[in-house]
C-alpha cells in the first residue's frame, strides 16, 4: 500500500495531509495506533518512523479439532454440498464429510504490520511560524520558487490573546467572538483601527521567509504598542513622574525627621509601583 506524503524541506520530516488518511484502514507510526482524532489532522511523520496499518480481514490458514489439523487444502477438498441433482455417491460422501469435519474450527494467520510505502508528490518547507505557509513545490519542478503566505488576522487575534492573558490583572479585555480584532475593546473602548484589523484583510504573500517573518514580527509590535497604550497611557506616566517631584521637594521642606522618613516610605512605595509599569511596557 502506497500513502502521498509532502517532503518538509530542512526537516528530515514528511508532511501527510488529513484526507490521506482512509477510514477504511487503522494506521500506525512505529506500531502505535493514530487515532481517529489524530487522523483528522495533517500528521509529521519522522523520516526515522514508518507508517503501518493491520489488515482488516482475517486469513484462513486451516481448521483444527482438539490435536487435530486439516490444511486449507484438504478442508476444501471435503465437500459438503448436495442436493436433489447430486448422485447417491455425491450424496453420501457429502454426509460422511460434514460428520468428519463437523466441530473443526478455523485457525487464522497471525496477523502482522504492513509497512506503508510514502509516494513523494511534492516538497513544502517549515517556517518556523503556525501562521506562515509554504506553497507546494511540484516534485519534478523542486528548483521553482516558493510563496510563503500569511495571514495577519490569524497572527492579530493570538497575539491579542496573548496579551489578554498577560495583562488582565491590568485593565479589562473584551472577548473575541469573530477571526479578526477590529471590534476588540481594551478599558471599555475601541483599540484598533478599522482600515488595518477588518475582517477584509487578505493573506499576504512573500518571495522570501525572511521577508514574511519580519512582518509576523512587526505587526506583532504594533499590536503591543496598542494595547500599551490603552493600558498604560503616557499621560498616566507624566503624572507619576510629577508627583514624585512633589514628593521630592515635599522631603526637603520637612520640618522632622520622623516626617521626612515617613514621606521617603510614601516614595518608595510610588517608585516601586512605577518600576512595575516600567517592566510590563518593556515586556
Amino acid at each position: 500500500m502506497k500513502i502521498k506524503a509532502l517532503e518538509i524541506i530542512g526537516k528530515e520530516a514528511f508532511l501527510i495531509k488529513a484526507f490521506e488518511l482512509s477510514d477504511y484502514h487503522d494506521f500506525y507510526i512505529n506500531k502505535n495506533v493514530i487515532d481517529n482524532k489524530a487522523k483528522k489532522n495533517e500528521i509529521i511523520l519522522k523520516k526515522t518512523d514508518s507508517i503501518e496499518i493491520l489488515p482488516r480481514q482475517k486469513e484462513v490458514i486451516g481448521y483444527k479439532k482438539d490435536d487435530s489439523f486439516l490444511s486449507l487444502e484438504e478442508y476444501k477438498s471435503k465437500p459438503t454440498y448436495f442436493d436433489s441433482d447430486s448422485s447417491e455417491e455425491e450424496t453420501l460422501r457429502a454426509i460422511a464429510n460434514r460428520k468428519e469435519i463437523e466441530g473443526f474450527e478455523p485457525v487464522y494467520k497471525e496477523i502482522d504490520f504492513e509497512t506503508v510505502e510514502i509516494d513523494i508528490y511534492g516538497f513544502i518547507e517549515d517556517t518556523n511560524s503556525k501562521f506562515i505557509h509554504c506553497g507546494i513545490t511540484d516534485r519534478f519542478n523542486s528548483k521553482n520558487p516558493n510563496v510563503y503566505i500569511l495571514n495577519e488576522n490569524k497572527i492579530a487575534v493570538d497575539e491579542y490573546n496573548i496579551l489578554k492573558d498577560r495583562y488582565s490583572s491590568h485593565g479589562k479585555f473584551s472577548n473575541l467572538d469573530r477571526n479578526y480584532i477590529e471590534f476588540a475593546q481594551i478599558n471599555g473602548s475601541y483599540a484598533f483601527t478599522k482600515s488595518e484589523f477588518s475582517e477584509k484583510r487578505v493573506d499576504k504573500l512573500f518571495a522570501k521567509l525572511e521577508s514574511a517573518i519580519q512582518f509576523e514580527k512587526e505587526l506583532r509590535e504594533r499590536i503591543r504598542k496598542i494595547v500599551k497604550s490603552r493600558l498604560f497611557p503616557e499621560k498616566i506616566q507624566d503624572d507619576k513622574r510629577l508627583l514624585i517631584m512633589s514628593h521630592l521637594k515635599a522631603i526637603k521642606k520637612a520640618k522632622s525627621k520622623t516626617v521626612m522618613d515617613e514621606m521617603l516610605q510614601i516614595l518608595i512605595e510610588d517608585l516601586q509601583d512605577y518600576k512595575k509599569q516600567v517592566e510590563l511596557l518593556k515586556s
